[in-house]
């Protein structure tokens, strides 16, 4: 026997009252967003950022399994994952000049344990709780598991010198990049050797368990 509906209508909770919403013409239900995008997953949010120490330079060349930096999720297997929402580097010292470029990727596999932070690395919760991400920002690392593809981000074609102090990039990735336990996120800043300024990065994630 085959029993075949149509669905009306849904009823949902809007403050002290229900509300029951329009269907669309195939039964989609037709919603509005009333928050921000994450003000629900705030709690889970972390801000990482090393901007009270030295930047680093830029790379020159095509990058493989060297970045310049490693998020590492430091969960235990069956923990949280890390979600990549956004990351930025912004110029500390000297003159930039034609161009930089931001690059990132999740490494392949368990990566090497990492369990301290970047000197002057803070972490700190979006909501402003004192909870703390099981993450670690470490720079120049060797990636394991063989050279992962490098997403381009975010990038500047300037042809002229600058030296705005806190000058910056951002590349909103959304979620598009997932590091699991024991794994993480590379992050480079790409750019030619007569480029000597020093940057200094930061990232917004998200520590789920998925």
């Amino acid at each position: 026997m085959i029993l075949e509906g149509v669905v009306r209508g849904i009823k949902e909770k809007i403050g002290l009252g229900e509300n029951q919403p329009t269907l669309g013409d195939y039964g989609e239900a037709l919603l509005s967003q009333l928050l921000p995008p994450y003000a629900k997953l705030v709690s889970k949010i972390f801000i990482i950022e090393t901007f009270a120490t030295a930047g680093v330079a830029p790379t020159a060349s095509s990058q493989t399994t060297g970045p310049k930096w490693i998020l590492y999720n430091a969960n235990p297997e069956n923990g949280a994952s890390l979600i990549l929402l956004s990351a930025s580097v912004a110029l500390e010292d000297q003159t930039s000049a034609l161009g930089i470029g931001l690059i990132v990727c999740t490494a392949l596999g368990p990566q090497d344990v990492v369990s301290s932070d970047f000197s002057g690395t803070i972490k700190t919760c979006a909501d402003g709780s004192p909870r703390k991400p099981l993450v670690f920002l470490d720079d120049t690392p060797t990636l394991r598991g063989g050279t992962p593809a490098w997403l381009p981000i975010a990038g500047s074609f300037n042809t002229t010198n600058a030296s705005t102090v806190w000058s910056a990039i951002r590349g909103n990735v959304d979620g598009l990049l997932i590091a699991p336990p024991k794994g993480g996120f590379g992050l480079d800043v790409a750019g030619p050797t007569t480029n000597t300024v020093l940057y200094a990065p930061s990232f917004v994630i998200a520590e789920v368990k998925l």
